[in-house]
Protein backbone atom coordinates (compact mmCIF):
# COMPACT_ATOMS: atom_id res chain seq x y z
CA UNK A 1 0.00 0.00 0.00
CA UNK A 2 1.39 3.14 -1.27
CA UNK A 3 2.30 5.96 1.44
CA UNK A 4 0.42 9.01 1.85
CA UNK A 5 2.05 12.27 0.79
CA UNK A 6 3.29 13.82 3.29
CA UNK A 7 3.24 17.88 1.44
CA UNK A 8 4.84 19.26 4.61
CA UNK A 9 8.04 17.25 3.87
CA UNK A 10 10.74 19.59 3.70
CA UNK A 11 13.03 18.63 1.05
CA UNK A 12 16.37 19.79 1.90
CA UNK A 13 18.75 21.14 -0.39
CA UNK A 14 21.99 18.83 -1.01
CA UNK A 15 24.23 22.07 -1.39
CA UNK A 16 26.82 22.34 1.08
CA UNK A 17 25.87 25.87 2.09
CA UNK A 18 22.16 27.27 2.54
CA UNK A 19 20.55 30.79 2.57
CA UNK A 20 19.66 32.17 6.50
CA UNK A 21 16.19 33.64 6.57
CA UNK A 22 16.58 36.80 8.15
CA UNK A 23 13.49 36.88 8.88
CA UNK A 24 13.18 33.95 11.37
CA UNK A 25 16.54 35.52 12.54
CA UNK A 26 14.55 38.65 13.24
CA UNK A 27 12.25 36.34 15.25
CA UNK A 28 15.12 35.46 17.84
CA UNK A 29 16.66 39.18 17.49
CA UNK A 30 15.22 39.83 21.13
CA UNK A 31 17.36 40.34 24.14
CA UNK A 32 17.88 37.22 27.13
CA UNK A 33 14.69 38.66 28.65
CA UNK A 34 13.22 36.27 31.96
CA UNK A 35 10.91 33.80 31.70
CA UNK A 36 7.30 35.32 29.97
CA UNK A 37 5.39 36.71 32.17
CA UNK A 38 1.60 35.27 32.74
CA UNK A 39 0.43 38.09 35.10
CA UNK A 40 -0.12 42.06 35.46
CA UNK A 41 2.45 43.65 32.94
CA UNK A 42 3.52 46.40 35.35
CA UNK A 43 3.55 44.15 38.84
CA UNK A 44 3.42 40.60 37.38
CA UNK A 45 0.38 39.92 39.53
CA UNK A 46 -1.63 36.88 38.79
CA UNK A 47 -5.03 37.15 39.08
CA UNK A 48 -7.91 35.58 37.37
CA UNK A 49 -9.78 38.61 36.43
CA UNK A 50 -6.53 40.26 34.64
CA UNK A 51 -7.70 43.46 32.22
CA UNK A 52 -6.50 42.29 28.61
CA UNK A 53 -4.61 45.19 26.47
CA UNK A 54 -6.96 46.21 23.60
CA UNK A 55 -4.45 46.72 20.82
CA UNK A 56 -2.03 43.77 21.16
CA UNK A 57 -4.53 41.55 23.14
CA UNK A 58 -1.32 39.46 25.07
CA UNK A 59 -0.96 41.83 27.79
CA UNK A 60 -2.61 41.80 30.63
CA UNK A 61 -3.24 44.25 33.82
CA UNK A 62 -4.48 43.68 37.46
CA UNK A 63 -6.01 47.32 37.11
CA UNK A 64 -6.67 50.22 34.82
CA UNK A 65 -4.27 52.19 36.79
CA UNK A 66 -1.57 49.96 36.12
CA UNK A 67 -2.55 49.53 32.58
CA UNK A 68 -2.36 53.69 32.15
CA UNK A 69 0.98 53.52 34.32
CA UNK A 70 2.60 50.78 31.53
CA UNK A 71 1.19 52.92 28.32
CA UNK A 72 4.36 54.42 27.77
CA UNK A 73 6.39 51.96 28.19
CA UNK A 74 4.37 49.73 25.82
CA UNK A 75 2.87 51.27 23.72
CA UNK A 76 5.21 50.95 20.69
CA UNK A 77 5.37 47.42 20.90
CA UNK A 78 0.98 47.38 20.74
CA UNK A 79 1.42 49.91 17.75
CA UNK A 80 3.68 47.61 16.12
CA UNK A 81 0.90 45.12 16.32
CA UNK A 82 -1.60 47.34 14.94
CA UNK A 83 -0.31 47.13 11.35
CA UNK A 84 -0.21 43.37 11.76
CA UNK A 85 -4.29 42.50 12.78
CA UNK A 86 -5.39 41.33 9.31
CA UNK A 87 -3.18 38.29 9.12
CA UNK A 88 -4.45 36.53 12.43
CA UNK A 89 -8.48 35.79 10.40
CA UNK A 90 -6.01 34.68 7.20
CA UNK A 91 -4.48 32.17 8.25
CA UNK A 92 -7.19 30.82 10.32
CA UNK A 93 -8.89 31.01 7.04
CA UNK A 94 -6.37 28.93 5.17
CA UNK A 95 -6.41 26.40 8.00
CA UNK A 96 -10.22 26.00 7.41
CA UNK A 97 -9.51 25.96 3.74
CA UNK A 98 -6.97 23.28 3.96
CA UNK A 99 -8.58 21.13 6.05
CA UNK A 100 -11.88 21.04 3.74
CA UNK A 101 -9.89 20.17 1.12
CA UNK A 102 -7.11 17.61 2.06
CA UNK A 103 -8.47 14.68 0.14
CA UNK A 104 -8.18 16.92 -3.27
CA UNK A 105 -4.50 17.30 -1.76
CA UNK A 106 -4.15 13.26 -2.31
CA UNK A 107 -5.77 12.69 -5.39
CA UNK A 108 -4.83 13.35 -8.99
CA UNK A 109 -5.69 16.92 -8.85
CA UNK A 110 -3.83 18.99 -6.43
CA UNK A 111 -5.43 21.67 -4.05
CA UNK A 112 -4.32 25.10 -5.39
CA UNK A 113 -3.86 27.58 -2.78
CA UNK A 114 -5.49 31.16 -3.71
CA UNK A 115 -4.14 34.39 -3.33
CA UNK A 116 -4.70 34.71 0.19
CA UNK A 117 -2.14 31.87 1.02
CA UNK A 118 0.29 33.61 -0.63
CA UNK A 119 0.22 36.78 1.44
CA UNK A 120 0.34 34.25 4.45
CA UNK A 121 3.65 33.13 2.74
CA UNK A 122 5.23 36.90 2.58
CA UNK A 123 7.04 38.99 5.02
CA UNK A 124 4.02 40.27 6.62
CA UNK A 125 3.45 36.70 8.52
CA UNK A 126 7.52 36.92 9.95
CA UNK A 127 7.34 39.92 10.61
CA UNK A 128 4.01 40.11 12.82
CA UNK A 129 5.68 37.06 14.83
CA UNK A 130 9.08 39.37 15.38
CA UNK A 131 7.36 42.05 16.60
CA UNK A 132 5.11 40.42 18.85
CA UNK A 133 8.17 38.32 19.87
CA UNK A 134 9.02 41.95 21.70
CA UNK A 135 5.98 41.36 24.35
CA UNK A 136 7.18 38.84 26.25
CA UNK A 137 4.33 37.68 27.90
CA UNK A 138 2.98 34.12 27.99
CA UNK A 139 0.18 34.76 25.66
CA UNK A 140 2.66 36.00 23.28
CA UNK A 141 4.76 33.01 23.34
CA UNK A 142 1.44 30.43 22.78
CA UNK A 143 0.59 33.27 19.43
CA UNK A 144 4.08 32.49 18.48
CA UNK A 145 3.56 28.83 18.63
CA UNK A 146 0.36 28.53 17.21
CA UNK A 147 1.21 30.33 14.24
CA UNK A 148 4.38 28.82 13.15
CA UNK A 149 2.41 25.48 14.01
CA UNK A 150 -0.30 26.15 11.44
CA UNK A 151 1.61 27.14 8.68
CA UNK A 152 4.05 23.93 9.12
CA UNK A 153 0.77 22.13 9.63
CA UNK A 154 -0.36 23.23 6.51
CA UNK A 155 2.79 23.03 4.05
CA UNK A 156 2.96 26.90 3.84
CA UNK A 157 7.26 26.99 4.29
CA UNK A 158 9.66 25.04 2.87
CA UNK A 159 12.48 26.80 4.89
CA UNK A 160 14.16 24.47 7.26
CA UNK A 161 14.74 27.00 9.61
CA UNK A 162 10.93 27.08 10.50
CA UNK A 163 11.66 23.71 12.50
CA UNK A 164 13.81 24.93 14.78
CA UNK A 165 11.01 27.43 16.31
CA UNK A 166 8.30 25.23 18.19
CA UNK A 167 11.21 23.86 20.53
CA UNK A 168 12.19 26.87 21.13
CA UNK A 169 8.84 28.38 22.04
CA UNK A 170 7.52 25.11 23.83
CA UNK A 171 10.66 25.50 25.95
CA UNK A 172 9.67 29.05 27.24
CA UNK A 173 6.48 28.04 28.16
CA UNK A 174 7.97 24.92 30.25
CA UNK A 175 6.09 22.26 27.98
CA UNK A 176 9.11 19.95 28.58
CA UNK A 177 7.53 16.86 27.77
CA UNK A 178 6.02 18.50 24.72
CA UNK A 179 9.24 19.85 23.13
CA UNK A 180 10.81 16.14 23.87
CA UNK A 181 8.15 14.64 21.75
CA UNK A 182 8.33 16.78 18.99
CA UNK A 183 12.51 16.75 19.25
CA UNK A 184 11.93 12.56 19.16
CA UNK A 185 9.11 12.53 16.46
CA UNK A 186 11.52 15.05 14.40
CA UNK A 187 14.48 12.81 14.74
CA UNK A 188 12.30 9.77 13.71
CA UNK A 189 12.14 9.15 9.78
CA UNK A 190 8.56 8.12 8.70
CA UNK A 191 6.91 7.85 5.36
CA UNK A 192 3.35 8.19 6.60
CA UNK A 193 2.10 11.49 7.12
CA UNK A 194 2.21 12.20 11.40
CA UNK A 195 0.27 14.70 11.48
CA UNK A 196 -3.45 14.85 13.14
CA UNK A 197 -4.96 16.30 10.35
CA UNK A 198 -8.30 16.54 11.41
CA UNK A 199 -7.68 17.77 15.07
CA UNK A 200 -8.73 21.53 15.45
CA UNK A 201 -5.49 21.85 17.96
CA UNK A 202 -1.95 22.50 16.86
CA UNK A 203 -0.64 19.49 17.86
CA UNK A 204 1.76 17.98 15.40
CA UNK A 205 3.12 14.71 16.00
CA UNK A 206 1.76 11.02 16.94
CA UNK A 207 5.23 11.40 19.76
CA UNK A 208 3.15 11.33 22.61
CA UNK A 209 4.81 11.35 26.55
CA UNK A 210 7.92 9.74 25.30
CA UNK A 211 10.65 8.62 28.09
CA UNK A 212 12.77 11.62 28.94
CA UNK A 213 15.49 9.16 30.23
CA UNK A 214 15.42 6.70 27.11
CA UNK A 215 18.90 6.45 25.65
CA UNK A 216 19.48 9.21 22.88
CA UNK A 217 20.63 6.83 19.66
CA UNK A 218 17.53 7.91 17.95
CA UNK A 219 18.86 11.42 17.80
CA UNK A 220 23.05 10.39 17.12
CA UNK A 221 23.08 11.28 12.96
CA UNK A 222 24.32 13.86 11.24
CA UNK A 223 21.35 16.52 10.11
CA UNK A 224 23.64 17.49 7.24
CA UNK A 225 22.79 14.73 4.95
CA UNK A 226 20.15 14.75 2.85
CA UNK A 227 17.05 12.65 4.82
CA UNK A 228 13.07 14.12 3.26
CA UNK A 229 12.08 11.94 5.88
CA UNK A 230 13.11 13.63 8.74
CA UNK A 231 13.67 17.51 10.12
CA UNK A 232 15.93 16.82 12.74
CA UNK A 233 18.03 20.13 12.60
CA UNK A 234 21.68 21.10 14.40
CA UNK A 235 19.63 22.99 16.45
CA UNK A 236 17.27 20.10 17.66
CA UNK A 237 20.72 18.12 18.86
CA UNK A 238 21.29 21.53 20.78
CA UNK A 239 18.12 21.71 22.38
CA UNK A 240 18.01 17.84 23.42
CA UNK A 241 21.22 17.94 25.08
CA UNK A 242 19.64 21.47 26.95
CA UNK A 243 15.80 19.17 27.84
CA UNK A 244 18.84 16.41 29.17
CA UNK A 245 21.05 18.63 31.40
CA UNK A 246 17.92 20.45 32.74
CA UNK A 247 16.52 17.31 34.01
CA UNK A 248 19.95 16.34 35.43
CA UNK A 249 20.07 19.77 37.42
CA UNK A 250 16.19 19.04 38.40
CA UNK A 251 17.36 15.51 39.62
CA UNK A 252 20.38 17.11 41.26
CA UNK A 253 18.08 19.90 43.56
CA UNK A 254 15.59 16.89 44.42
CA UNK A 255 18.71 14.85 45.26
CA UNK A 256 20.16 17.96 47.89
CA UNK A 257 16.75 18.34 49.12
CA UNK A 258 16.18 14.74 50.19
CA UNK A 259 19.82 15.08 51.81
CA UNK A 260 18.64 17.87 54.17
CA UNK A 261 14.95 17.10 54.75
CA UNK A 262 16.01 13.05 55.67
CA UNK A 263 17.55 14.15 58.42
CA UNK A 264 14.49 15.79 59.92
CA UNK A 265 11.35 13.96 58.11
CA UNK A 266 10.16 10.25 57.77
CA UNK A 267 10.37 8.89 54.25
CA UNK A 268 6.71 9.18 53.51
CA UNK A 269 7.39 12.95 54.30
CA UNK A 270 10.15 13.06 52.05
CA UNK A 271 8.58 11.42 49.35
CA UNK A 272 5.92 14.01 49.40
CA UNK A 273 7.72 17.40 49.55
CA UNK A 274 9.76 16.24 46.50
CA UNK A 275 7.23 16.16 44.27
CA UNK A 276 7.01 19.94 44.94
CA UNK A 277 10.85 20.37 44.60
CA UNK A 278 11.54 20.09 40.49
CA UNK A 279 9.78 22.24 38.42
CA UNK A 280 8.96 19.46 35.57
CA UNK A 281 6.07 17.93 36.09
CA UNK A 282 7.01 15.07 34.44
CA UNK A 283 10.02 14.44 37.24
CA UNK A 284 7.80 14.92 40.32
CA UNK A 285 5.17 12.21 38.89
CA UNK A 286 7.88 10.01 37.52
CA UNK A 287 8.13 7.30 40.84
CA UNK A 288 11.90 6.66 39.83
CA UNK A 289 12.97 9.98 40.65
CA UNK A 290 11.16 9.51 44.37
CA UNK A 291 13.13 6.81 44.73
CA UNK A 292 16.80 7.39 45.96
CA UNK A 293 18.51 4.57 43.98
CA UNK A 294 16.84 4.92 41.24
CA UNK A 295 17.04 8.51 41.01
CA UNK A 296 21.38 7.82 41.03
CA UNK A 297 21.12 5.30 38.51
CA UNK A 298 19.14 8.01 36.09
CA UNK A 299 21.83 10.66 37.21
CA UNK A 300 24.58 8.18 36.02
CA UNK A 301 22.67 7.85 33.20
CA UNK A 302 21.82 11.03 32.07
CA UNK A 303 25.33 12.29 32.71
CA UNK A 304 26.05 9.63 30.01
CA UNK A 305 23.65 10.90 27.47
CA UNK A 306 24.58 14.31 27.95
CA UNK A 307 28.20 13.84 26.99
CA UNK A 308 27.26 11.61 24.19
CA UNK A 309 25.25 14.59 22.59
CA UNK A 310 27.66 17.12 23.29
CA UNK A 311 30.55 15.09 21.58
CA UNK A 312 27.73 14.49 19.05
CA UNK A 313 27.25 18.35 18.56
CA UNK A 314 30.41 18.89 18.61
CA UNK A 315 31.52 16.18 15.76
CA UNK A 316 29.05 18.45 13.73
CA UNK A 317 30.24 21.74 14.39
CA UNK A 318 33.31 22.00 16.62
CA UNK A 319 32.38 26.09 16.99
CA UNK A 320 28.79 26.16 18.97
CA UNK A 321 29.82 25.28 22.63
CA UNK A 322 32.56 27.75 22.11
CA UNK A 323 30.10 30.74 20.82
CA UNK A 324 27.30 29.49 23.47
CA UNK A 325 30.27 30.15 26.25
CA UNK A 326 31.26 32.80 24.50
CA UNK A 327 28.34 33.91 22.35
CA UNK A 328 28.76 38.46 22.51
CA UNK A 329 30.35 38.75 19.24
CA UNK A 330 28.31 35.30 17.80
CA UNK A 331 25.19 37.11 18.57
CA UNK A 332 25.76 40.15 16.69
CA UNK A 333 26.64 38.20 13.35
CA UNK A 334 23.70 37.79 11.10
CA UNK A 335 25.28 35.79 8.49
CA UNK A 336 23.24 35.78 4.93
CA UNK A 337 24.21 32.13 4.46
CA UNK A 338 25.67 29.38 6.33
CA UNK A 339 27.98 25.85 5.48
CA UNK A 340 27.54 22.26 8.16
CA UNK A 341 30.04 22.54 10.32
CA UNK A 342 31.28 26.60 9.68
CA UNK A 343 31.61 29.44 12.56
CA UNK A 344 28.18 30.51 10.88
CA UNK A 345 26.21 27.58 10.87
CA UNK A 346 27.26 27.89 14.67
CA UNK A 347 26.66 31.47 15.16
CA UNK A 348 22.80 31.00 13.46
CA UNK A 349 21.93 27.92 16.10
CA UNK A 350 23.38 30.21 19.09
CA UNK A 351 20.82 32.96 17.83
CA UNK A 352 18.04 30.37 17.56
CA UNK A 353 18.78 29.14 21.20
CA UNK A 354 21.05 30.93 23.21
CA UNK A 355 17.81 32.31 24.99
CA UNK A 356 16.73 29.11 26.50
CA UNK A 357 20.30 28.15 27.64
CA UNK A 358 20.08 31.51 29.41
CA UNK A 359 16.29 30.72 30.85
CA UNK A 360 17.83 27.76 32.23
CA UNK A 361 20.08 28.50 35.28
CA UNK A 362 23.44 25.86 35.45
CA UNK A 363 22.80 24.70 31.99
CA UNK A 364 25.39 26.48 30.84
CA UNK A 365 27.90 26.00 33.53
CA UNK A 366 27.42 22.62 32.79
CA UNK A 367 28.77 22.85 29.28
CA UNK A 368 31.76 25.05 30.58
CA UNK A 369 32.58 21.88 32.91
CA UNK A 370 32.23 19.43 30.09
CA UNK A 371 34.71 21.80 27.71
CA UNK A 372 36.79 22.18 31.08
CA UNK A 373 37.08 18.19 31.30
CA UNK A 374 38.06 17.24 27.44
CA UNK A 375 40.86 20.21 27.63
Amino acid sequence: MASRIDPTVIQRSENPSSPVNPLISALFSVPPLPAPISGCGACNKQSDSLIRCTGCKVMHYCCRGHMAAHWLAHRAECNRLDKHEFIGPIVEGCSAAFLANFNNLLGPAPFAWGPEVDLVQTEDTMSYLADLAQINTVASVKIQLDRVMGLLRMGLTEDAGMWDIPPALLLRLGRWQECYDLLKWYAAPTTDSPYLWKDEEYVVCRTKDADFFEPVDVFLYDPHSYAPEVHHTLAHHVFLALLKISLLLELQKMDSTAVVLRKRLPQELVDLVLGYVGDNPAISTDPRAMQYDARITLVNELSVQIFTVYRHVDHLNVHFWGALLSPDIHLRARPSSCRPGSVEEARVVLLRTHREWVLTPGAMDYIDGLRGREK
